[in-house]
Formats: structure tokens, C-alpha cells, sequence
């Protein structure tokens, strides 16, 4: 996913992008369904370029709850600067030590930005849904199909001890 500059012919250019996981970097940490979109607005601000884009991606993830296999589909967005590199005048900040990230040459290659993007939205514990009651900490029974004959773990009942502390003093 790389734009070359030398293209550009507006202030304002939209350009659209597809590619395979693996061409951007992505070796496992998540299975793609299909390709990974990116739609692009490149605003030339002369020495440097911002890079307003989103990004559409469906993922099978497994729930954390119940190990369900489900899809979860992204559209996250970045906004990112790339500036030209320059020689650095004296009390200048460069651009690797700011927000700013800096290009070589005439090309802005976005595929890691895109990267970056997804692995942001990826969700540390992916749920499946909101009313997802997970497997018994028993049995292993999966809650949302069934109820299991299970007592409720002691891990929910947090005052359950007290319970035998009172049985023995009567």
C-alpha cells in the first residue's frame, strides 16, 4: 500500500486499496476473512502529507467466554502525518520525536499504519455478545443453550464462608 507523491496532481487525492493480510504484515495474530480494504484521503500540505484513512476488515475471532467461533467486522480510522525528510536546521524538532512520521523518498507506504490500525481495534477479550453467558467453571456446559445442574462456584458467592461459620456456632 504505498502512494507515490510524484502522482499526486491535487491538494485533496482519494485513492482505494486492497490487499492480503500477510502483504501488510499480519502472520497469525488474527484470521481474515477475505481482503483488507483501505479508502484514503491524501491532503498535500507541501512538506508534508496527511494520510486521513478507514479501513474494512472482517475477522473471525474465538469468544472468551464461550469458545465460539464468531466474525466481528472492522472499519477502524487513522489520521497520520508523513513529513519529507530534510536536513535538520539548528533547534528543530525531527520528525521521528513527534506524531509525525518521516518519508523516504517520493513514496508513503501505509501498510504498516494499516497494520497498526487493526491490531489497535482488535479486542484484548472478544466476546461474541453482550448476552453471552459463557461455559460452567464446573462442568463446561455452554451456558446459552442450556442450563447445567451445577451449583453456582463459590468464586460468585462471596460471603458463601460465612455460611459454615454460623452452621458451627448453632
Amino acid at each position: 500500500m504505498k502512494i507515490d507523491i510524484k502522482d499526486l496532481k491535487e491538494q485533496v487525492t482519494n485513492l482505494d486499496f486492497s490487499a492480503k493480510p500477510e502483504e501488510i504484515g499480519f502472520n497469525g495474530e488474527a484470521v481474515f476473512d477475505g481482503l483488507i480494504k483501505v479508502s484514503v484521503e491524501v491532503h498535500d500540505m507541501s512538506e508534508s502529507f496527511r494520510v486521513i484513512g478507514r479501513v474494512s476488515a472482517r475477522v473471525t475471532l474465538d469468544c472468551g467466554r464461550c469458545l465460539k467461533k464468531f466474525k466481528l467486522k472492522m472499519e477502524p480510522k487513522f489520521d497520520i502525518v508523513h513529513v519529507k525528510e530534510s536536513s535538520e536546521e539548528e533547534g528543530e524538532i525531527p520528525p521521528g520525536e513527534t506524531d509525525e512520521l518521516a518519508m523516504e523518498g517520493d513514496i508513503i507506504d501505509i501498510g504498516e499504519d494499516v497494520r497498526q490500525t487493526i491490531l489497535l481495534e482488535l479486542p484484548i477479550n472478544p466476546v461474541c455478545g453482550k448476552k453471552c453467558k459463557g461455559l460452567c467453571q464446573t462442568c463446561g456446559a455452554d451456558l446459552n443453550k442450556k442450563k447445567c445442574g451445577c451449583d453456582e462456584p463459590a468464586l460468585n458467592k462471596p460471603f458463601a464462608g460465612i455460611k459454615n461459620i454460623l452452621k458451627k456456632k448453632k
